[in-house]
């Protein structure tokens, strides 16, 4: 009997008969799905692309052995952590529509609503609603009718995020300028029971794993279901659910000084962390190890992304010149010179005044600047796609730069929210009516 995994003499002999005396087309769809079935996830993802027979088998394959989440790890930029969590889809029609992207130069931009709106501080996609964030308030927005389902007071509110099990709040230090508190929640049944109104909450909580709070951080970031902070001794830490209960450790300390700006410097790959300290400077942590090292450029090439504009004016968020996209690709993803990048890595530098803010989604960068433009760079074909939220007013917008912006996944299509000063839009990226199988070209 052979090993599991290995072809038997009488395996070999049937494909060479029928590989010999036949064309591939020729060949029975029982022979292909036993071989299917045979073969590893990169190697299944590979045979969507080859023609409609094979893509159609590898289909079949997917649905019967619920494979999809696995193919889309495997096959999606960063393992489709940022994706997952904007959007309500499954792994099968979040895969395909990652594929959407290569549609940008044909897409239609179209506006669905339009609400006046004041000092948005920040805006966050979560499944099906958007969270819009306030200094004294935050408002959860309906994704589809774009209507107000919650508001929650707060106080000095910097930044509200959510993953499947946690609540991150980020509140202004009353004594600290320099500084944030970051508080952690483990989110109830009906988050609605959470009150983030009152922060004045001991560091820890004796016996009570649902609650956390960093009060001197200088930066966070919320991924899945581990949010990481770096706080004012320039220590990073991981805080993350486990079993419904809040385990927080710390991860290293860096005996140096970390950069101050509105832009996140923590990137995630899995479960290791890599810190953009300036342009072509980066720091890692790797799950197996508790100290900082630094990166050498031939491991993770750095791509400088300077002045995509000519006027040199004010931007009017202090301190959001800068933005770093870092970016693990598929090895499949054949732009991608393994000589010069052997990690598959890219660390993106963007250097531009007028740029006002940003945000990685997948090998999508969408950033917003000063005088209402909104480019969305999409990396693996190096295409630019311009809006300017000038377009979707009938009257001239009075101070049309872009506070905050995010996107969210929908089968098809994508949605754009916006925010300037006085309002937010709703936007839809509206692509070609093509069949769903051609998006795995």
């Amino acid at each position: 009997m052979s090993a599991p995994g290995t072809k038997s003499p009488l395996d070999n002999e049937m494909i060479y008969r029928y590989s010999t005396t036949a064309g591939w087309d020729d060949i029975p769809t029982e022979i292909f799905i036993y071989i299917f079935k045979k073969l590893n996830i990169t190697s299944l993802r590979c045979c969507f692309a080859v023609n409609k027979k094979w893509r159609e088998i590898a289909t079949c394959i997917c649905d019967n052995q619920y494979l999809w989440q696995a193919l889309a790890e495997d096959g999606m930029v960063n393992n489709g952590m940022t994706q997952q969590l904007k959007t309500t889809l499954s792994w099968k029609d979040l895969y395909f529509n990652s594929f959407l992207w290569t549609k940008l130069p044909s897409a239609v931009a179209l506006k669905l609503h339009e609400v006046e709106k004041s000092d948005v501080r920040n805006m966050h996609v979560y499944k099906d609603k958007i969270i819009v964030v306030h200094p004294n308030s935050v408002e959860c927005y309906d994704i589809e009718s774009f209507q107000v389902i919650k508001s929650i007071l707060t106080l000095n509110c910097v930044d509200v995020q959510e993953s499947d099990d946690i609540l991150m709040v980020v509140t202004d230090n009353n004594y600290d300028s320099n500084t944030h508190r970051v508080t952690m929640f483990i989110k109830l049944d009906k988050d609605e029971e959470i009150n983030i109104q009152n922060f004045h909450i001991p560091l820890r909580m004796p016996g009570n794993g649902s609650i956390h709070a960093f009060v001197e951080s200088l930066h966070w970031r919320l991924i899945g279901n581990r949010v990481y902070v770096i706080d004012k001794k320039c220590v990073l830490w991981e805080c993350s659910a486990i079993n419904r209960v809040l385990s927080v450790k710390a991860l290293a300390k860096y005996y140096g000084e970390i950069p101050r700006t509105r832009s996140s410097i923590i990137h995630v790959i899995k479960e290791d962390v890599y810190i953009s300290l300036k342009w072509g400077h980066l720091l890692t942590v790797t799950k197996n190890s508790r100290m900082f090292r630094k990166v050498n450029t031939t491991e993770v090439p750095t791509k400088m992304i300077e002045n995509s504009k000519l006027n040199m004016t004010t931007s009017c968020r202090k301190g959001f010149t800068t933005f770093n996209a870092f970016i693990k690709f598929p090895f499949a993803v054949q732009f991608v010179d393994v000589s010069v990048a052997p990690l598959n890595m890219i660390h993106y530098h963007y250097d531009d005044p007028e740029m006002t803010c940003a945000l990685q989604h997948g090998d999508v960068i969408i950033r917003g600047f000063v005088d209402g433009e909104i480019a969305i760079n999409l990396l693996r074909d190096d295409f630019k796609y311009n809006l300017n939220v000038q377009q979707f007013d009938q009257d001239e917008v009075k101070e049309p730069a872009v506070i905050a912006l995010d996107i969210c996944e929908l089968k098809g299509m994508h949605k754009l929210f916006v925010a300037t000063k006085h309002k937010l839009y709703n936007i839809l990226l509206k692509y070609p009516n093509d069949r769903q199988e051609t998006r795995t070209k």
